[in-house]
C-alpha cells in the first residue's frame, strides 16, 4: 500500500526546480561566465525562456532523484539505469543552457541534502554544513531552506495586485517533489526500493512526454527542435524503465518459486 501511495505521489507532484546562483565577484572567470549566460538569455524570447526553464527544472529534479537511486539501489541494472538518467539529463541541460542559462546550471535546485556522515547540508549555502540547531531540528532546517524557495508571489507596483511567478512556482514544486521522493524511497531497501523507483520512473517519464509535447507546440524554431530531441530521449527512458520493471517482477517471481521449492 505504501508503494502504491508513493507512486501516485510522484505522479501527482509537478516536475519543477529551484535556483540560487552565487558568483564570486573576485573570480574573473566566473564573472565572465555569468556575462555569457546573461547574453544567452537575452537572445531567447520571453516565452522560450520560461518554457526552457521549466524543462530544465524537470531535468534537475530527475538528476537529484537518480543520484539518490544510484547510491541506494541494489540491482545492478537499476543502478546503471539511474546512472544513465544522470548522464542523459545533464546532456539535455547543456542544450537548454542557451535558452535558460540559470536553470541549466549544476546544483540549480536549492534543497537540503544529507551528506554521507548524516549531517544536513544546503546547496544554497554552497554545501556548508548546517549549524547544530538545524541538525537537531529537521523541521526548522526545512523551514529555513524553503524561505528562499517560496517566493512565488510578486506585487505589481502599479496596481498593488499580486501575481504568481510560474517558473518560481515550478521551483517550489520541484523542491517538494524531491523531498517527498527521498523520504518515501528512503524508507525502502533492496528489491522494494528498486521496484518503487523503477515504477515511479515509468509514470514520471510518461507524464514528462506529455508535458514536452505540449511545450513543443508553444516553442519557437530552435527550442522546438531541442524539445523534440527531449521527447525521443524521454520515450527511450520510459521504454527502458518498463523493461526493467518487467525484469524485476520476473526475478521476484522466480525468487518466490525457488524459496517455495526449497522449503518443501
Amino acid at each position: 500500500m505504501k508503494s502504491l501511495k508513493f507512486v501516485f505521489l510522484l505522479a501527482a507532484i509537478g516536475i519543477c526546480n529551484a535556483f540560487l546562483w552565487s558568483a564570486d565577484p573576485a573570480d574573473q572567470q566566473q564573472s565572465n561566465s555569468a556575462r555569457r549566460q546573461g547574453d544567452a538569455r537575452s537572445h531567447a524570447t520571453g516565452a522560450d525562456h520560461k518554457l526552457a526553464s521549466c524543462i530544465a527544472i524537470a531535468n534537475q529534479e530527475e538528476i537529484a532523484i537518480a543520484r539518490f537511486a544510484e547510491e541506494k539501489a541494489r540491482n545492478s541494472d537499476v543502478k546503471e539505469f539511474a546512472k544513465m538518467l544522470v548522464s542523459d539529463h545533464r546532456d539535455f541541460l547543456k542544450k537548454l543552457s542557451q535558452y535558460a542559462p540559470e536553470a541549466a546550471q549544476e546544483n540549480y535546485l536549492a534543497t537540503d541534502r544529507a551528506s554521507s556522515d548524516g549531517t544536513r547540508q544546503s546547496s544554497e549555502q554552497g554545501g556548508a554544513p548546517a549549524n547544530n540547531s538545524t541538525q537537531t531540528n529537521p523541521s526548522a532546517s526545512k523551514s529555513t531552506s524553503d524561505t528562499n524557495i517560496r517566493q512565488t508571489a510578486a506585487t505589481d507596483e502599479r496596481s498593488g495586485d499580486q501575481h504568481l511567478d510560474m517558473v518560481q512556482l515550478h521551483r517550489e514544486l520541484a523542491s517538494e517533489c524531491i523531498q517527498a521522493a527521498k523520504k518515501e524511497l528512503g524508507e525502502k531497501d533492496g528489491d522494494e526500493f528498486d521496484h518503487c523507483f523503477i515504477t515511479a520512473q515509468v509514470i514520471k517519464h510518461g507524464a514528462m512526454k506529455t508535458k514536452l509535447t505540449v511545450f513543443e507546440r508553444h516553442a519557437s524554431g530552435d527550442l522546438k527542435r531541442v524539445i523534440a530531441e527531449g521527447i525521443s530521449t524521454t520515450e527511450r527512458h520510459k521504454s527502458k524503465a518498463e523493461k526493467l520493471a518487467k525484469q524485476l517482477d520476473s526475478d521476484q517471481s522466480k525468487s518466490r518459486r525457488d524459496n517455495s521449492s526449497s522449503s518443501k
